[in-house]
Formats: structure tokens, sequence, C-alpha cells
């Protein structure tokens, strides 16, 4: 599995994500292109949001797929109703 061809492609790809797409589909969508390697997805789990300022919450998104984890840390603007991803780490899960 190159991690590091895949790590590229999706930055490219959330170089160019519309604001008003849901981003962790949009992520979900994306790494379907990769099934081949990374397997299928397996779950989704989720941090509980913590506070950052007033109207900002910093959240995080695991997808586990059979042969890797994505994870996604989102910051997310209640008031403007909109999410930024701030970080994103891909893990190959048999490499350890």
């Amino acid at each position: 599995m190159d991690l590091r061809q895949m790590k590229l492609a999706l930055t490219v790809d959330l170089m160019n994500l519309s604001q008003s797409q849901d981003l962790v589909k949009f992520v979900t969508n994306k790494m379907h292109d990769y099934s081949s390697e990374i397997g299928h997805l397996q779950e989704i789990t989720e941090s509980s949001p913590s506070q950052l300022r007033d109207q900002l919450e910093s959240q995080t998104f695991n997808l586990q797929f059979e042969n890797c984890i994505l994870q996604l840390d989102v910051v997310g603007d209640r008031l403007k109703n909109q999410e930024y991803l701030q970080n994103f780490n891909l893990i190959d899960i048999h490499n350890n």
C-alpha cells in the first residue's frame, strides 16, 4: 500500500473541496478509489466535540478500513455551520 501517494492525492482533493460539502462523506467517497489497497470501510467513530472558542469546536473522526485508519481532525464553526479540516493522518495498521 502506497500511503504517500494516497496522502498526496487526498491532500489535492481536499484543497479543491467546496465548503458546502460534507467533509467526512467527501473523504469516505474519495477513499473508495483505493478500496483495492485499503479494503472496505469497517466503521466510522467520532470523538466528543471539545470547545475551542465561543462558536468553534474540535472533533476527531476515525475511518477504519480493513488495512488502514484515516484520522480526520475537524474544526467546526457552529455559527456559520461550516467544517474545516485541521489535520489528517493515514495509518497502515499492518506496519505499526
